[in-house]
């Protein structure tokens, strides 16, 4: 429950640091926020999983991905993405090994996924979770366009962070069940 909290603190910050500037209005101050691409804009996920699509087909076919690797593959990224690789790794590294493979699943990396088919409208029954049903289809139609091997990585990703094997993401494979009771 406190990593739900958490998130969603986190979130509303999020939203709150992007609304500053409506709000100062309100009251006749000037705002110092400065415009940045957001980590949570539907147009930057979907940016993030095209420019990916070989990390992904790459360790979902492989089961790892070395540091080196995922940097050569995302050298050709945005400037901004390429800002955020080196962040990206270490919150994903859980075991800190410079190597990504299934042992680095963690709760983090369920919240980070799970959140961005969120916002990308994989949920099409507006129910918080996404059934292995729902993520097929829109993989079908996903902005991100992938071909069938990177559909196929997708789908091993689902099923690697599918924790309590109930065949849908949710806020379940987030928490442990031990915690829940």
């Amino acid at each position: 429950m406190c990593l739900i909290s958490a998130c969603l603190i986190l979130s509303w910050i999020v939203i709150g640091t992007q609304a500053v500037g409506s709000i100062s209005s309100l009251f006749n101050t000037t705002s110092t926020v400065t415009t940045a691409p957001s980590i949570y804009d539907k147009d930057t996920i979907t940016l993030f999983y095209k420019t990916f699509a070989p990390l992904f087909v790459t360790f979902f076919t492989s089961g790892s991905i070395s540091q080196q690797c995922f940097g050569i593959l995302g050298a050709a990224a945005d400037p901004w993405l390429q800002a955020i690789f080196p962040v990206f790794f270490s919150l994903v590294d859980s075991n800190h090994d410079s190597v990504l493979t299934p042992a680095d699943i963690s709760p983090l990396v369920v919240l980070m996924v799970f959140l961005n088919f969120l916002i990308m409208g994989a949920d099409t029954g507006n129910d918080y979770s996404i059934s292995l049903a729902e993520f097929t289809v829109f993989l079908n139609v996903a902005p991100f366009q992938p071909n069938d091997v990177y559909k196929n990585a997708l789908l091993v990703m689902f099923s690697a962070l599918d924790l309590d094997h109930d065949q849908k993401l949710s806020f379940l494979d987030i928490v442990p069940v031990n915690i829940l009771g």
